[in-house]
């Protein structure tokens, strides 16, 4: 055996303990690593295009709007189905009173290649024409983009809106919430299906009135209280082994 080596499938006193005695020291790197690796394999899996931002509509929020038909939607079926083309981008509507629209690719944070983007404020994005003088109430806006898969995906997400929202895959709705609430990323759970090549993601927000936003983010399976726990166990026991010296003394492993 060579001089300062321990024997194969020892662990001995004079080696440095590969642990810190505090588990919220270990806890922090730990996740780090794991969320950057989850992620890594993730992004290689997916390719997510950059957000299409269309409006404003009117939509009457009383009367159900994220039901009302309107002009992106008619061909929703044929246009976005999986492997299809998509919406065309170059498309003219006629908005608000009338004023005329078209589909906005968005840029800098918000045209990021990633699935959460952060909070995107649709007053904003898409402000009321002047004829409104600032007025914000009983509106619709659209968001599009394409995701692009190297094999059939599951990927569970959480989302919010404020007001309703609506959403399309692939063509099928997956969502659809007629509610007056402020925005909580995590007031929706679902699972996007992505099947390998072009897909196509579609959601209609809905305004009653004042703020008006949406957010779509990754969701964890596992609760952070859960994996917290887990860690701080494993970390307790190697605490309780180690020996008074802050040595670890010898054991098969």
């Amino acid at each position: 055996m060579d001089e300062g080596r321990a024997p194969r499938g020892l662990l001995c006193h004079n080696a440095a303990p590969p642990f810190a005695s505090d588990p919220a020291t270990m806890r922090t790197p730990f996740l780090t690593a794991l969320c950057g690796l989850l992620l890594a394999t993730l992004a290689r899996a997916q390719e997510y295009g950059a957000w299409h931002v269309l409006g404003r509509f009117e939509s009457e929020f009383a009367k159900s709007s994220t039901t009302q038909l309107l002009a992106p939607e008619r061909n929703v079926k044929t246009q976005m189905r999986a492997g299809a083309d998509g919406p065309d981008l170059a498309a003219k509507y006629d908005g608000m009173d009338k004023a005329p629209i078209a589909w906005r690719k968005l840029a800098g944070d918000q045209g990021r290649a990633a699935l959460d983007v952060g909070a995107l404020a649709l007053n904003a994005l898409c402000p009321p024409p002047p004829s409104r003088k600032g007025n914000v109430d009983n509106a619709v806006v659209y968001l599009y983009r394409r995701v692009d898969a190297d094999r059939e995906l599951r990927v569970p997400v959480s989302l919010g809106s404020d007001d309703g929202v609506k959403v399309w895959l692939n063509g099928e709705v997956v969502l659809e919430k007629h509610v007056p609430r402020g925005l909580n990323v995590s007031s929706d759970a679902l699972t996007l299906a992505y099947q390998p090549g072009a897909n196509h993601l579609l959601v209609k927000v809905t305004n009653a009135g004042g703020a008006f936003a949406f957010q779509i983010q990754p969701r964890t399976r596992i609760s952070q209280e859960a994996i917290n726990e887990a860690i701080d166990r494993g970390v307790q026991f190697l605490i309780r082994e180690q020996l008074d010296d802050g040595s670890w003394g010898c054991w098969d492993h």
